[in-house]
């Protein structure tokens, strides 16, 4: 029974060991996991903004576009 005994407290000293490796690289593996989310939110983050910043050119291009329409209309308007 000591052999036995003996090879038991082996494996269990074993077992435990790579419990702890496996917690270790889930560890590793969460943190890693969460920098990438958080660098993917940041890029997310910029491309919202660039978006927000063309559709305010474009509303500014779209009111001069309006405005030189007008100004051409009555020049025509003027002209008949």
């Amino acid at each position: 029974m000591g052999l036995s005994s003996a090879a038991d407290v082996e494996c269990q000293s074993i077992m435990r060991f790579l419990k702890q490796e496996e917690m270790e690289t889930l560890v590793a593996t969460s943190e890693e996991n969460s920098a990438t989310i958080q660098s993917i939110s940041k890029t997310i983050a910029a491309q919202n903004n660039s978006v927000k910043d063309i559709l305010t050119e474009i509303d500014e291009i779209a009111g001069v576009s309006t405005k030189l329409e007008e100004h051409f209309d009555m020049e025509q308007a003027q002209c008949e």
